[in-house]
């Protein structure tokens, strides 16, 4: 049941012809559950056992015996298979209705308790609402959707293959452990270098509302197109949700970007070009356009110790954790400072 509680209490705004219909099926079923327990409720719960009763009938009775009493039976068989569906579809609404207070008494005390320092009274339920804006718990094979959409503009752009334009999708838990660590103040900035459809900066805003912007750079324009489209998705959450993170994603490479305005940074550099474990170029444009103090979370590899002229990145604290993409990732906080 936990895996629809989101959707039964964040519903995206949007027509359902504009799901495919391979999804509607998929969402109109509980999951692993092939029985009519439905969202449809009772009266398809009934429908079908009434259907599995006519064939029953059929298959036991064929053409033999008084008409009379086949359909004195038939109404009995089917009389039997109804009250069952009646029974399962009041079921079914007790079980969502227990879902939908579960989910208001987490909405209710989310709202309400917020830590002194700023940071989300729950992070489960901010996760909860980030998978499904971007449908990971209503379907299963979307972040795979992204990643062949990605693969199809990079074929496009003549950059398929290049490891630095990789697509994947951080854990959120582990990434909500290294935002922490970074330690954000309220008014601070947060940039995702290759945000990809915006998955992280929505994440940053919720766990930690207190940012006065939370913004994002990707190279993929179509990659790009969504992640305003997931914006705009969860903006019309019904109802809406009490956070309102000031969003952003801009369409171009972050090594031409000003990031001077930024405070706290997120790398997913598992894949980008490094020498060694260092990111020697990252650490050169972050080391020029960073103020004093910044801080930048990296996955997998590390910035440098010297990183230009009279800077460089100090190692805060490094965080190991499970990672859908890699299996395992480390992440690394570092804050700049003067050499």
């Amino acid at each position: 049941p936990n895996t629809i509680y989101p959707r039964s209490s964040w519903k995206v705004s949007r027509s359902i012809s504009s799901v495919p219909r391979w999804t509607r099926r998929q969402q109109s079923k509980s999951p692993g559950d092939n029985s009519f327990a439905t969202h449809s409720g009772t009266k398809n719960i009934s429908v079908g056992f009434k259907c599995l009763g006519s064939s029953l009938l059929r298959e036991l009775f064929g053409e033999r015996g008084d008409l009379g009493d086949r359909r004195a039976r038939g109404e009995s068989v089917m009389a039997a298979f109804a009250t069952a569906g009646a029974a399962l579809g009041r079921v079914d609404r007790q079980r969502r209705a227990v879902c939908g207070r579960r989910v208001a008494a987490v909405r209710t005390a989310t709202v309400r308790q917020v830590a002194v320092d700023g940071w989300a009274a729950n992070e489960e339920e901010v996760f909860d609402v980030v998978e499904t804006v971007y449908e990971n718990k209503a379907d299963e094979y979307a972040p795979t959707y992204r990643l062949l959409a990605a693969r199809e503009e990079q074929e496009r752009q003549g950059i398929l293959g290049q490891s630095s334009v990789t697509y994947g999708e951080y854990d959120l838990r582990l990434f909500g452990k290294l935002l922490k660590a970074a330690q954000p103040k309220p008014g601070e900035v947060f940039y995702d270098l290759g945000s990809g459809v915006g998955r992280l900066v929505l994440a940053a805003g919720l766990l930690y509302p207190p940012f006065s912007a939370c913004k994002g750079i990707e190279l993929l324009p179509n990659l790009h197109e969504k992640g305003l489209k997931y914006f705009e998705d969860f903006e019309g959450l019904d109802p809406p949700h009490p956070a309102k993170p000031l969003l952003g994603i801009e369409c171009g490479d972050f090594e031409e970007a000003d990031l001077t305005d930024a405070d706290v940074v997120f790398c997913y550099s598992t894949t980008w070009a490094a020498v060694g474990a260092t990111l020697s170029m990252v650490s050169r444009k972050l080391g020029e356009d960073l103020k004093l103090g910044a801080r930048c979370i990296t996955a997998d590899k590390t910035l440098a110790e010297i990183a230009g002229d009279g800077v460089g990145f100090e190692l805060l604290e490094k965080i190991e954790g499970p990672n859908t993409d890699t299996g395992d990732s480390m992440g690394y906080v570092f804050r700049k400072v003067a050499r």
